[in-house]
């Protein structure tokens, strides 16, 4: 490509052969063409590469890099931000679909309005073989407040919940003023906390984004010390013991390290000092939110 694309999608994989080609397949069909598609593999060791190499091979807009050794979900996902050129930025999971005018439509909306810092689509649920699938999240509340405090507050109690703005268009310059995805399971909730600190966002009220349901998601994994290996999978973990003790260290870590991720977004922010402290103020609550949301989890389910 001679010049740089106007948006550029990434896509972080690890053993993804099951769904990545359909994937692809979603992105290249995009009504939006100017695009391009970075794909990051954390070191698969199934057939995501033979798969990734094919399209790259016939299609000059996709651009394959593979890693030597798993370096985390955290890692991968900045990766191919890092290595992405465009205007708008986009990640994609290598398990969901794009519908043709998903970009498109993204894409009219930053164009529309400076301000807006990141643009995505309402969502549908598949199941593992692409039909319509019964599952939900909360839905998430407008993030379009002219003061910049109140959709921190907003984001900030999404923290825990599916974070699908993540999935969304971004300004590329804004981004690169963020921290990025931090290495720890609120990493992308914290990101999408800190784009708001820049602008509003813009939701398109159309299904463009089908969401895929199947065990093997991310989502799914079970129990705070896979996640954090998933995150960044540095035996980190396993530094804690596998008790009682161990796991009341792990949630204690994992909560400081979000806690001073949260910190460091508002510290970074283009805010006055007011401004700031405000947002400060929300974090006492985002705790107990998540205090309560871990033990919540722990509770015997009643019949």
């Amino acid at each position: 490509m001679n010049r740089p694309p106007k948006v550029s999608v990434g896509l972080p994989v690890f053993n993804g052969e099951r769904f990545v080609a359909e994937a692809i397949e979603s992105i290249l069909a995009q009504t939006f063409e100017d695009l391009e598609l970075v794909i990051s593999d954390n070191a698969s060791t199934d057939g995501t590469e033979e798969i990734c190499r094919a399209y790259a091979e016939k299609d000059e807009r996709v651009r394959y890099v593979r890693s030597r050794e798993n370096l985390g979900a955290a890692y991968n996902y900045n990766q191919t931000f890092h290595l992405s050129s465009g205007t708008y930025f986009k990640w994609a999971a290598h398990d969901d679909v794009l519908l043709p005018e998903f970009l498109e439509r993204c894409v009219e909306a930053l164009d529309a309005d400076p301000s807006v810092v990141a643009s995505y689509t309402r969502w549908a649920p598949i199941d593992e073989t692409g039909n319509p699938a019964e599952f939900g999240y909360p839905v998430w509340p407008q993030v379009v407040s002219p003061d910049p405090v109140d959709r921190f507050r907003i984001t900030l109690l999404m923290d825990g919940r599916a974070s699908f703005p993540i999935f969304g268009l971004f300004r590329s310059d804004v981004l690169r003023r963020t921290g990025l995805h931090r290495p720890t399971p609120s990493g992308d909730c914290i990101l999408v906390a800190e784009v708001s600190l820049y602008g509003p966002f813009h939701e398109i009220p159309i299904e463009l984004f089908l969401n895929r349901d199947h065990v093997g998601r991310s989502i799914r994994i079970p129990g705070l010390r896979n996640r954090v290996d998933w995150w960044l999978p540095a035996a980190r973990a396993g530094r804690f013991g596998r008790g009682a003790i161990g796991a009341l260290l792990l949630f204690a870590v994992t909560m400081g390290e979000a806690a001073l991720g949260y910190v460091d977004s508002i510290r970074r922010s283009p805010l006055g000092r007011r401004d700031k402290l405000r947002c400060y103020g929300h974090l006492p609550s985002w705790f107990g939110d998540q205090l309560w949301l871990r033990v919540k989890r722990r509770l015997p389910r009643r019949p």
